[in-house]
């Protein structure tokens, strides 16, 4: 018969292993994949001082009626030069006419073509949204 031991009982146990708190630093953080090493770092990102920091990514506008006309959103956005519109589709919606003005409505499947353009200043969103 053996001797009772822990080694005996918990054969998997090994005493002399440090526990994660005692491991090297620089040895753990080299066995944590990139992305959590960036995560522990803590770093915070900070805009570039030129940047509209109230946006902080410059959403796409979906366009389907007269401001679909770049010199028509010229007008409602107070641009100096005339806009790129990008050739854009949607899926799952509809144009039908709201009294005279075209308005998106639900429907499943369907295929509605527009213009997209890159909202570069939130006040030009506020000018959208009157």
């Amino acid at each position: 018969m053996e001797p009772n031991n822990d080694e005996n009982q918990n054969p998997s146990t090994n005493k002399n292993k440090p526990s994660a708190e005692e491991a090297d630093p620089i040895d753990r953080d080299q066995k944590l994949s990139l992305i959590n090493r960036k995560f522990l770092s803590g770093r915070v990102f900070k805009p570039p001082p030129d940047r509209d920091n109230l946006i902080s990514f410059r959403p796409q506008y979906f366009f389907y009626g007269s401001l679909m006309d770049a010199r028509q959103l010229r007008k409602i956005l107070q641009l100096q030069e005339t806009p790129v519109l990008q050739s854009a589709s949607i899926v799952g919606w509809d144009i039908m006419l709201w009294g005279q003005y075209p308005a998106l409505v639900f429907k499943a499947n369907n295929i509605t073509h527009g213009m997209a353009y890159e909202v570069e200043k939130e006040e030009h969103i506020e000018y959208l949204m009157r």
